[in-house]
């Protein structure tokens, strides 16, 4: 069983921020169901490059996006210590 939402908010084309959440139960060991949890911001702009061939001069335009967010997940029947990890994250997309 698990059920789960995502909210996407796109203001523009180049900002898009992303809300998710899960719930993991597993029915027979409740020591590890979940919570998950996370959010990113990414920006998007385009990398230009001109292009010379035969027919002359192109200019390219390769999508490159930026995102860095953060994910926790809780296991909260765990009772071994760590039961909430933080993931912070960076990512870097081209094309």
């Amino acid at each position: 069983l698990r059920p789960a939402g995502t909210f996407d908010y796109s203001p523009n084309n180049s900002w898009h921020v992303q809300v998710n959440g899960a719930y993991s139960s597993t029915r027979s060991f409740h020591v590890y169901d979940a919570i998950q949890t996370g959010f990113f911001v990414s920006y998007a702009r385009p990398f230009r490059r001109t292009f010379n061939d035969d027919s002359g001069e192109v200019v390219l335009q390769y999508p490159i996006r930026f995102a860095a967010g953060m994910q926790e997940e809780t296991f909260s029947n765990f009772t071994g210590g760590h039961n909430q990890q933080l993931r912070p994250f960076v990512r870097i997309s081209i094309f």
